[in-house]
Parts: structure tokens; sequence; C-alpha cells
């Protein structure tokens, strides 16, 4: 039963226990076999009720069926191949970084951190950049890694004659790099508490806007 003010989005199974007198088979699909008792394990996905509420009254008439970004992350990005040999799909979005964990063709971990593209560009606005020409200066100057940049230019970040803001190729470069490794780090700390760290033979697979960093 889900708490007051979170309504569950999904119940993924993750096995099946079949119980056949004194013997217990763990099965992933349980149809054709015998036995006196049946369980299971699930994965639970958990939403705010009240946003879902907002979405719901939004597509009033539509009948919409809301499906965690996640779970459409690794379904549009991971192949079968990848989500058999297990995989973790990371989707750096605007607001939050979503993590989501496949083995065995069986969605086992979903988790969302809260930090995403925004708090790098919050970061970048701290510099005295203006919030218009943050965006296109990270997607054009911008670097992942400030040890990539080889060569230290500065960028005029304002077209306002009376105050000129000026930011380095490798400053706007280590701001990027600082935040997302803080992203990075909360990633693992997820992948780890999962029990599918070394379960992931098809690695990680980055998705969503942050991702077209260089």
């Amino acid at each position: 039963t889900a708490e007051d003010g979170v309504r569950i989005l999904e119940r993924i199974p993750q096995c099946y226990r079949v119980h056949n007198g004194s013997n217990v088979d763990t099965v992933i699909n349980p149809i054709g076999r015998f036995g006196q008792k049946l369980a299971s394990t699930f994965t639970f996905v958990f939403g705010s009720e009240a946003m879902i509420n907002r979405y719901e009254q939004t597509l009033t008439g539509l009948s919409p069926r809301l499906v965690p970004v996640s779970i459409l992350a690794i379904e549009a990005t991971a192949s079968s191949e990848d989500r058999e040999e297990g995989c973790v799909v990371v989707d750096l979005g605007h607001d939050t970084t979503n993590v989501c964990i496949c083995k065995d063709n069986i969605i086992r971990y979903v988790r969302t951190i809260p930090l995403g593209s925004h708090d790098i560009n919050n970061d970048i606005r701290e510099f005295g950049i203006p919030v218009s020409r943050i965006e296109s200066i990270k997607r054009i100057h911008g670097s992942a890694l400030a040890s990539e940049i080889t060569e230290d230019t500065a960028i005029k970040a304002t077209s306002n004659a009376k105050r000129s803001a000026l930011i380095t190729t490798r400053n706007l470069a280590s701001i990027i790099e600082h935040r997302l490794k803080d992203i990075a780090r909360f990633v693992k700390e997820e992948i780890e508490d999962s029990g599918y760290a070394n379960k992931l033979n098809a690695g990680v697979i980055l998705t969503g806007g942050g991702a077209n960093l260089k």
C-alpha cells in the first residue's frame, strides 16, 4: 500500500516462486508449471499524487496511461540484448536525473535524482551570465571535461555594451564538470544500492538533453 501523497505507477514482477510440495522453483515465467502455491517479488515505482493529479486534469478526456520517464527511456534507448545482459540507462534531464536498471529483460531498479541540467545552468548563472544566453553558451562552448579544453578563449556572454560579461571556455567547462561529478556520484551510489553493480554487462547508456554535452 502506498503511503499518503504517493501513488503506485508500476508493479513490475521480478521473479515467481512455484511451490510444489517440498520443492520451490524460482522462475521468470510461471505459466505452464504445476504447484500448490505461487509467490512473487515485485519492484514498485511510485509517483507524487499531486503531480499525477495535475497531469490527469490537464489530459482530461484522453484517458492517458502515465508511465515513468525512466521506463520510457530504457525502452527507447536500450536494445533487447542490452536489457538481457544488464544495463543502466541514465537520463540526464532538465530538473532530474533518472536511473533505470534492467537485467534479464526485467526492470530491476528505478530511481530519480533531484539534480539535472537546470542545476548546471544555475551554477553558470552565478558568474553573471544572463539566463537568456546560458543554454546556447553551454551547448556551443561547454564541455563535460575541463581537461579537454586545449585553447582557453573568452566568451562574451552579453550584447549589452554597458555591461560586459565574460567567461572563459576552461572556466565554463570546470563549472559543468563539477556539477556533473555530483550527479555521477549519486548515480554510482544508486547503482551500488541496487545490488546489480556487478551484473551490468552492457554498461551504462546516457540519454536526455544533458547527454548532448561534449
